[in-house]
């Protein structure tokens, strides 16, 4: 395994493998060895109270059990190549995530850069990404929720954050994993606990589905608050349930859109509702750009744009919304 930790010193890090422990290091690369072949040894990053900057070249990590990279603090991660960081499996309990940052996580890249990051199975499946918050300006990132396999479980998230999500360029790929349980829950596209500001780039978040009896569909985008400009392209897409759907972005918070082009559809719900194209539970405002909302289908078919503080259309915009 490999830990990055912060030396104190800008610009410089201490690296620790094997029996080579905190050898000082100045642009700090992690590769792996044998190219052909995933890696099980696990990168821990731990930045404490300063910033750590980390290079992964064509990274290619399948942990057995855990997350496949760790982070603590303020860290960038620039990628370099194909990277692939893959979470373990659990029988009943969490799958382990692709990456699990408890702090500040900065991902760039550029055109021919990537990033793939799968969530394990589990009783619930892990996040491709979980971080506080995740900022994402360039390069291809593709991140995937492993699959619930719980009676009562739900699919792990695309990306899931406890603070801030922004996405500012880059092409950025966000699906949440598939539910089988009875009572079970597709995983949410992009999850945020705060804030989802896109404003360039190409984003897809799709919600996962649920087969169960009871179950529901993830949603594409779940946030407090939700803000689109620039020449951003969006497509949010809730996932299906028997009982249930996913709404394609859900807001608690204001849905702000400005410009770029917006579509937003929810999942079909069997037995249940369809989902909504976009719902806020405060106020939807379109001042820009183009937009359509579809709802899902169902026993009741899902709005395609619904608010409780109402919807404001202006400017130049385009919109076009139809129910399920």
């Amino acid at each position: 395994d490999i830990t990055v930790k912060a030396s104190g010193t800008e610009g410089k890090n201490t690296v620790s493998q094997g029996d080579k422990k905190d050898v000082e290091d100045t642009n700090t690369i992690i590769t792996n060895q044998n190219k052909d072949k995933a890696s099980s040894n696990t990168v821990t990053i731990e930045a404490e109270d300063h910033k750590v900057e980390v290079t992964l070249d064509n990274v290619n990590i399948e942990t057995g059990s855990g997350s496949a990279l760790t982070s603590k603090g303020d860290v960038t991660l620039t990628l370099k190549g194909d990277n692939h960081l893959t979470g373990g499996i659990s029988g009943n309990g969490y799958g382990g995530s692709g990456i699990a940052s408890t702090g500040s996580l900065t991902i760039s890249g550029g055109e021919t850069d990537s990033l793939t990051a799968q969530g394990g199975s589990g009783e619930n499946g892990g996040d491709g990404i979980s971080s506080k918050d995740l900022t994402i300006s360039g390069g291809t990132v593709t991140a995937t929720g492993g699959n619930s396999t719980g009676i009562v479980g739900s699919g792990g998230s695309g990306i899931h954050s406890g603070g801030d999500v922004t996405i500012s360029g880059g092409t950025v790929t966000a699906t949440g994993g598939d539910s089988t349980g009875s009572d079970g829950s597709g995983g949410y596209g992009i999850y945020s606990s705060s804030t989802t500001t896109i404003s360039g780039g190409t984003v897809t978040a799709t919600g996962g589905d649920s087969t169960g009896s009871y179950s529901s569909g993830g949603y594409g985008i779940y946030s407090s608050g939700v803000t689109i400009s620039g020449g951003s392209t969006v497509t949010a897409n809730g996932g299906s349930g028997k009982d249930g759907s996913g709404d394609g972005i859900f807001s608690f918070d204001p849905v702000a859109i400005s410009g770029g082009t917006v579509t937003a559809k929810g999942g079909s719900g069997e037995d249940g509702s369809g989902g909504r194209g976009i719902i806020s539970t405060k106020s939807v405002t379109i001042s820009g750009g183009t937009v359509e909302a579809n709802g899902g289908n169902g026993n009741s078919g899902g709005d395609g744009i619904t608010s409780n503080g109402g919807v404001t259309i202006s400017g130049g915009s385009t919109v076009t919304a139809n129910g399920g």
